[in-house]
């Protein structure tokens, strides 16, 4: 939930034009292919991500168009931030990608407003080959009303990446599966105290977040039919707030101002530059940080809750879905297979975005992983058996909620609203966003 908060103004104001004008739109699954297989066809293909993922994709894409020569892909990339207000803008004038990478957090918003296609019938008829899916959890992420709209590129968990290095050197011990928020507590302390601000990642105002602090508790950000909180305790929201303000003001966390004003990616974060011990994230992003830190940084499951409940579980890094106004599905959905399913194209993505759902094509990649690499592939096999099925996908008027979130807890790191009074502004706003679905 850490975004700059001018762009997220845009996004909800750009979203709110896009959805009123597209969501009105129907579906034209397979109406508008080309009946000419060698037909030249442009398409458009978005991602975000950092530049490793960048230089990666744009390889693989040039291996897709040698061995497709009547296609030529257009791209479009961009930061997380950014990617979403640009996609908008695309909806609002339906020209959005053919092909676009999707965030789990926005399925729900872009199938509500019919701008991506399900994709069974191309799965049914083997043209999107997921029979080497060795695991229904892979595919849960993407299914929505029991229909497939998007397919996770890599899956990834809720993760606490840390530098071994820097524990080595103050003499503390490095975090042990199990442990907890007063463990993380004491190492934090002991790291300052070694070695002055070389603890918790400045880029971090909190270990996991909110929906994270929910699940460990028995309960969820959003109700079962999306049209209110899930939660029925302020309290919680009050005492995830006081947790996060009481650390920051130790120095054991981030400043919340300071984090939000902070433009950051795996290059410049300062565990990867080695000026911070911990990082609050998601696992599939330690190829890259791991990258620029020349060395292997380590992954752990985060703090858990005494006698509460599981809050971890598999995720989609991200996700592919095909746009319900491409005019070359048949070519799109070539291309989505290519990216699951080809073995020469996953050597070069070599899962930057996370573990692949293909068991043929992790067996092919795992002897050929570098260290930091196998890292996550280790990492998601014992998420695999601690956690539970990740939560819904998230219903229409999230990202508002989100948006709205963000701005309370800002207003309270400036002094400008208490945590109860944030609770109960939240809950009533909240509640009244997620009422029309």
């Amino acid at each position: 939930m850490k975004k700059n908060m001018k762009k997220l103004a845009a996004v909800t104001l750009i979203a709110g034009l896009t959805f009123g004008i597209v969501g009105c739109s129907n579906s034209t699954s397979g109406q508008a292919n080309s009946s000419d297989a060698n037909k030249p066809i442009t398409l458009k293909v978005a991602w975000w991500g950092s530049q490793d993922r960048n230089d990666r994709t744009q390889k693989m894409i040039q291996l897709f168009e040698k061995q497709n020569p009547n296609i030529k892909i257009e791209t479009e990339y961009t930061n997380f931030n950014d990617y979403w207000p640009k996609m908008a803008t695309e909806a609002a004038g339906q020209s959005l990608p053919d092909v676009m990478q999707m965030d789990y957090g926005k399925l729900g918003e872009y199938t509500g407003r019919h701008l991506i296609d399900p994709l069974d019938s191309y799965i049914s008829s083997g043209k999107i080959d997921l029979s080497n899916v060795d695991n229904k959890a892979y595919l849960a992420g993407g299914i929505i009303d029991h229909k497939n709209y998007a397919i996770s590129l890599g899956m990834n968990a809720p993760a606490v990446d840390y530098d071994p290095t820097i524990f080595q050197k103050a003499g503390v011990p490095e975090l042990q599966p199990g442990y907890t928020t007063e463990d993380l507590d004491k190492t934090l302390s002991a790291l300052k105290e070694k070695l002055g601000t070389k603890g918790f990642s400045p880029e971090d105002t909190v270990p996991y977040d909110f929906p994270f602090y929910l699940r460990q508790r028995g309960t969820h950000e959003y109700s079962a039919d999306g049209k209110s909180l899930g939660y029925k305790d302020d309290k919680l929201f009050v005492d995830y707030t006081n947790y996060r303000l009481s650390h920051y003001k130790n120095g054991l966390f981030g400043d919340p101002k300071v984090v939000d004003s902070l433009k950051t990616n795996e290059a410049n974060l300062m565990i990867s530059t080695g000026k911070a011990a911990v990082h609050g994230f998601t696992s599939n992003l330690v190829v890259g940080e791991s990258k620029y830190a020349g060395h292997t940084l380590k992954l752990i499951a985060p703090p858990e809750l005494p006698g509460g409940h599981e809050g971890n579980y598999l995720k989609p890094a991200m996700l592919v879905s095909m746009s319900s106004a491409s005019k070359h599905k048949d070519a799109a959905v070539k291309f989505i297979n290519f990216f699951l399913n080809d073995l020469v194209a996953n050597d070069i993505l070599k899962a930057e975005r996370g573990v692949p759902i293909s068991k043929k094509v992790r067996d092919h990649l795992l002897p050929t992983l570098s260290e930091y690499e196998k890292e996550q592939f280790s990492y998601i096999e014992y998420v695999a058996s601690h956690s539970k099925p990740i939560d819904p996908p998230a219903p229409q008027g999230s990202t508002k909620v989100s948006d709205l979130f963000d701005r309370l807890q800002m207003q309270i790191a400036y002094g400008q609203l208490t945590p109860e009074a944030a609770a109960k502004q939240f809950r009533e706003q909240a509640n009244q966003i997620l009422s029309t679905n």
